[in-house]
């Protein structure tokens, strides 16, 4: 009986180190994408309504009817165009409310939208991904692209080594 006992447990072990190591696989970074010449992820500084800020990669979003995108998204206008936004030429996006949300590109020129539900998932050192109501925010910095291993893996700032290729990074 106490071999059976033993037995079992190795098998209990093996198939938890196999699910442990599988989902160590699925949680890896985010790859630098590009799409029509656009690129993501992007580093975002993000700001709370109660003026806590975080930082990290935004990876994808969502906004009310429209398909989730970690490259662009629809706004709708207030003369009721619809246009198309691509991340990766915002500076911010500021003025959070349940009316609207203004948006400044990088060259300058600012667009107010019309605010409708959205959220943006976040990824966290460590392959950590968090989904943020954009309700919550007071504001989103879009801060210069993240660097790259030879991989083509998003790697954080504070990174002086790549966790993937054991490579140098250069400093930021």
């Amino acid at each position: 009986m106490n071999a059976l006992y033993k037995k079992a447990w190795r098998n209990i072990a093996a198939v938890s180190l196999a699910v442990i190591c599988f989902a160590a696989a699925l949680a890896q970074e985010p790859q630098v994408q590009k799409n029509s010449g656009h690129l993501s992820p992007l580093r975002v500084k993000i700001t709370f309504t109660n003026g806590e800020t975080e930082t990290g990669l935004f990876t994808n979003s969502s906004w009310t009817g429209y398909t989730s995108d970690a490259f662009h998204f629809f706004g709708n206008s207030f003369s009721g165009s619809r246009m198309t936004i691509w991340y990766d030429t915002i500076a911010s996006i500021s003025e959070i409310n349940d009316k609207d949300v203004l948006v400044t590109f990088k060259n300058g020129d600012k667009r107010r939208l019309v605010r409708e539900y959205f959220s943006l998932e976040l990824t966290g050192p460590g392959g950590s991904k968090e989904n943020i109501d954009g309700a919550k925010l007071r504001s989103i910095e879009f801060l210069r692209k993240p660097q790259q291993d030879k991989l083509s893996n998003a790697m954080f700032p504070n990174w002086r080594y790549s966790p993937f290729t054991g490579e140098r990074l250069p400093a930021m």
